[in-house]
């Protein structure tokens, strides 16, 4: 319930553009994100590695990227609970949203279409890429203002949290070849490279032993493999979702920018990556040129109402989209907020991670266990 009411109220701040109320609804977004206690089901792989593997003064036991690992570091080095890294990692993303939303034209539907696009999922969710993304989404800005410099340090930064942002840097060189090439004519070729890279990478997971490639990183791959890209599959509501983002995005280039062109590719690429679960979740970084789709038609002086409660309706949509999932669907309105601990007691993680663990398996996915 918390989080709908939050993305009720980001609806409302797009009627202004008042920055007062972008500086609002951001410290609201960061309340919640930080404040989430054991949301979701991440959390639980994450604070068993923090508390029973993680160690401060021996770089062996840090598994994960380095911006990461350096939060943990920090809050390990003072005895923090690891909400701690949770918050820290809250005020990173929220800081990068705002720096962002600031230097788009519509901030406060800025901040509207990012929470309702990663806010259930990644921001909330897996907290690691949420982070990427937020540099991503400031990266991309400074790429279309041939601000080269700043975006590759941008999508550095965001692999320092999620190692796969690091493909990101393509951005650049596929803008140059828009830019140089028949935009129509790329995109086909890029749909279907797309198409065909995502289905012979699912073959080389599922087949990995092949290549020589075992232990831990070869069962993630093929779990990543195992599972759907997405929570309701290729043919589906979220499926008719997408093409109406496709279509938005499709309308955006009659202004004729590589970007917009480059929103049509990863619309479509969205689609495709369900396929696989690790190419959908590679499909996110695409939703930042979607945005540039989503802000042009935003922006359209023509039947300007309808457009805009249009746009406002799929972000809604896609907001709630997590809750055709099962698994989501019981843990929606299981909200606890760390900052009202001192008023309403915080439940014992130990019996909530039993409760997640229950769920899962009762919806055949196999994800607690002894963290390896």
């Amino acid at each position: 319930m918390i989080y709908a009411m939050l993305c009720f109220i980001l609806a409302l701040g797009c009627s202004t553009n008042i920055k007062l109320i972008t500086k609002v609804n951001s410290v609201l977004i960061f309340l919640f994100l930080s404040g989430a206690y054991s949301y979701g089901y991440d959390w639980i792989r994450y604070r068993e590695y923090y508390e029973n593997v993680f160690l401060a003064g021996d770089t062996s036991t840090w598994l994960y990227e380095p911006g990461f690992s350096l939060i943990m570091f920090m809050t390990k080095s003072f005895s923090l609970d690891y909400q701690w890294v949770v918050i820290t990692c809250s005020l990173i993303l929220t800081i990068n949203l705002y720096e962002f939303a600031l230097k788009n034209k519509y901030r406060n539907f800025c901040l509207f279409y990012c929470f309702c696009i990663f806010g259930f999922m990644e921001f909330a969710e897996q907290i690691r890429q949420g982070v990427a993304i937020t540099f991503v989404l400031v990266s991309t800005y400074y790429l279309s203002n041939e601000k080269n410099k700043k975006f590759v340090i941008y999508v550095l930064l965001a692999s320092m949290f999620h190692v796969s942002s690091i493909l990101c840097l393509a951005f650049w060189p596929l803008k140059k070849i828009y830019r140089k090439f028949n935009p129509v004519i790329i995109t086909l070729i890029m749909v279907l490279i797309g198409g065909i890279s995502i289905y012979a990478f699912k073959f080389i997971i599922e087949n990995i032993n092949l290549f020589g490639v075992s232990g831990f990183i070869a069962e993630k791959l093929q779990g990543y493999a195992s599972s759907d890209g997405s929570d309701s599959g290729i043919l589906s509501f979220g499926l008719l979702l997408n093409i109406m983002v496709i279509c938005v995005a499709a309308l955006s280039t009659q202004v004729n920018r590589s970007h917009h062109y480059l929103a049509v590719f990863f619309s479509v690429f969205v689609i495709e990556s369900k396929a696989i679960s690790i190419a959908y979740r590679f499909s996110y970084y695409g939703y930042t040129f979607i945005y540039e789709s989503f802000e042009w038609m935003y922006g359209l002086r023509k039947a300007r109402i309808f457009n805009r409660l249009a746009l406002i309706t799929i972000l809604l949509v896609f907001a709630f989209k997590p809750l055709l999932n099962p698994v989501y669907r019981e843990i929606f309105n299981d909200y606890h907020s760390y900052w009202l601990s001192g008023i309403i007691p915080l439940p014992d993680f130990r019996e909530m991670r039993t409760e997640r663990c229950s769920t899962l398996v009762d919806n055949g996915i196999q994800y607690c266990g002894d963290f390896k």
